[in-house]
């Protein structure tokens, strides 16, 4: 009778696919990154509105809100739309004016597809 003993490898990569192995009985992760270059950027963007939205005007607060998720959902997207990102970003740019954090991730992600 063959006697075969089970081993659990724990693996993690990175977003490069660059792969480790640690010892016996752990768990297998691997992730493939971000589906975009500037998905950690929208990803920082929609924490920072969420961070300073009480320095918005208030009548502002819900549509910042509002674009910066849906940046963040574009860029989930296969093919991301250019032009809604793209829209979206200034709109937060002209309403973040005041907040410098917020207009200079919105810049930041704008320049990945403007320069």
């Amino acid at each position: 009778m063959e006697r075969r003993r089970q081993l659990d490898i724990h693996i993690e990569g990175s977003t490069f696919g660059n792969q480790v192995a640690i010892g016996n009985a752990g768990p297998v992760n691997q992730s493939s990154g971000p589906a975009h270059p500037a998905q950690a950027a929208a990803d920082a963007l929609v924490r920072l509105v969420a961070e300073h939205l009480s320095e918005f005007e208030p009548a502002a607060r819900a549509k910042v809100r509002r674009d910066a998720l849906e940046v963040q959902a574009e860029l989930r997207e296969p093919d991301p739309d250019r032009s809604r990102i793209r829209a979206a970003l200034e709109r937060i740019g002209q309403r973040a004016a005041t907040v410098l954090p917020v207009a200079g991730a919105a810049a930041e992600i704008l320049s990945l597809f403007t320069g």
